[in-house]
């Protein structure tokens, strides 16, 4: 009787001792289910708020792009939409903290996450515009701008007079905007651009070729491309010109016919110590036209009928009869840079 007691005592306690095992087991594999589950959330948690800020840093630069490369207008916003996410920025003008730059803010979602990226840029430069002023832009004659880009910028007010006037590539004041004609989108209250200091110094270093007199330039088509043009003195330009060209000149530049560019890839600066004079017998311009003094006193001056693609920026500009200034869809940042233009 002992003995059968014996060894159905141990029989239970094996028994005892398989469920305990056993359920030792099952929540040793729970556990190592649920560390496995939380270890993949954890995961696809961390991807996610790092997807958040890929896409916060894309919209960095998508707007960047648009600004810079595409003509956007600033204040500038937009959504859009990727995959599994999406990207919100907006770029609004610093000018008034940093003449000349962009604060770019931009939301990254995925999912429930969201992350936001904050910078600081480059912002638009008075080539950007088709017409920029450093002073208050007041004009009596027939104005046009039409197309994509940028339109008129001053740092001042903005005031033209003729009923004719028809600008559909906005105005820029750091003031008001009046205009009886038609000048669309209008923003007033802007802050104020930079206007970059011209170094002779730099362009006289490197410089292609250097002229000291009075040269005539006709047809522009040097060997060495791109090419900086240092005069010392005054020039005469008109013409069509192949290749890329910068021209710094000491003092005045008479463009008396047309200047157009060869073809798609040429391109052509000037820039005036003192004055650009465009004549009237130069109804058709393309080019980048640039006059800024330290003193303030850089000077364009257009006479004629004239239709005029790319930039007019300077400290004063003036015409005497209606005037179409017309923004470039060919100009961005990297053209800007090829020119070595000041500020960029």
């Amino acid at each position: 009787m002992l003995k059968n007691k014996r060894r159905k005592d141990e029989r239970g306690a094996a028994y005892v001792l398989a469920i305990t095992s056993l359920l030792v087991g099952v929540i040793l594999a729970l556990a190592m289910i649920r560390a496995a589950g939380s270890y993949f959330i954890a995961e696809d948690t961390r991807q996610k708020k790092q997807a958040a800020v890929n896409l916060a840093e894309a919209g960095i630069d998508y707007a960047f792009w648009q600004i810079h490369y595409n003509g956007a207008h600033v204040p500038y916003s937009a959504t859009v939409n990727l995959g599994n996410g999406s990207f919100q920025v907006s770029a609004t003008d610093d000018g008034n903290r940093d003449r000349s730059t962009l604060l770019i803010t931009s939301t990254g979602t995925v999912g429930r996450y969201k992350r936001t990226v904050k910078r600081v840029t480059l912002g638009l430069l008075p080539y950007h515009y088709a017409l920029c002023e450093n002073k208050n832009a007041d004009d009596g004659d027939a104005l046009y701008s039409s197309g994509t880009g940028r339109g008129f910028r001053a740092n001042g007010r903005i005031n033209f007079g003729h009923n004719w006037c028809n600008i559909t590539t906005g105005g820029w004041a750091t003031t008001t905007i009046t205009c009886p004609g038609t000048l669309t989108p209008k923003y007033t209250n802007s802050p104020p651009i930079l206007f970059p200091l011209v170094d002779p110094a730099y362009y006289s270093s490197i410089a292609n070729y250097i002229y000291t007199g009075n040269p005539v330039f006709t047809s522009l088509n040097m060997p060495n491309n791109p090419a900086v043009i240092v005069v010392y003195g005054d020039v005469w330009i008109r013409g069509t010109y192949t290749g890329v060209y910068t021209i710094y000149c000491s003092h005045d530049v008479t463009i008396n016919g047309n200047l157009t560019p060869g073809n798609a890839s040429s391109y052509l600066a000037i820039i005036a110590d003192h004055k650009i004079r465009i004549e009237s017998t130069a109804s058709s311009v393309e080019a980048v036209l640039y006059s800024h003094t330290s003193g303030n006193t850089g000077l364009i001056e257009v006479k004629g009928t004239t239709t005029i693609t790319g930039s007019v920026a300077a400290d004063d500009i003036t015409t005497d009869n209606a005037t179409a200034f017309q923004p470039s869809s060919r100009l961005n940042l990297s053209v800007f840079r090829q020119l070595r233009l000041p500020g960029v």
